[in-house]
């Protein structure tokens, strides 16, 4: 079996926060999402790191999850730019996804269930708070 040029090599919650407040709950989801990256040539290695907002309009619901996926490439090329600014949300989101959901279950409350995204939209600006080393 040939190996891919860009692999997924794991994850980790880097940190995590739940406040269910004391408000009406049950008002619509907001999510807001801030993408960070690091490309280091001298290890061929990508690590995405990923902060997730959840708040409900009534603010009754502030969820916080920051993860870290690790990549690895095996040479640098401009086809890279895509694996690197969109295909490495979209892999680490469902992981965060499912976090979430344990996350809120464990809670004691109805579990929050993100809908699956394209994160197409994040590509750009990760790619501008990305930095080579």
């Amino acid at each position: 079996m040939e190996k891919s040029e860009f692999q997924f090599k794991g994850y980790f919650i880097k940190s995590s926060s739940i406040d269910l407040g004391i408000g009406k709950k049950g008002g619509k989801l907001s999510l807001n999402f801030i993408p960070k990256g690091k490309i280091n040539t001298t290890n061929s290695s990508f690590e995405l790191d990923l902060l997730v907002e959840i708040t409900e309009a009534n603010n009754a619901v502030k969820i916080i999850v920051n993860a870290v996926g690790n990549f690895k490439f095996s040479s640098m090329s401009n086809e890279l730019d895509n694996f690197f600014y969109i295909s490495a949300p979209a892999i680490l989101f469902p992981y965060i996804r499912s976090y979430i959901t344990s996350l809120s279950a464990l809670s004691g409350v109805t579990p929050i269930i993100l809908p699956t995204m394209n994160l197409t939209h994040l590509s750009e600006e990760l790619k501008n708070n990305t930095e080579k080393i």
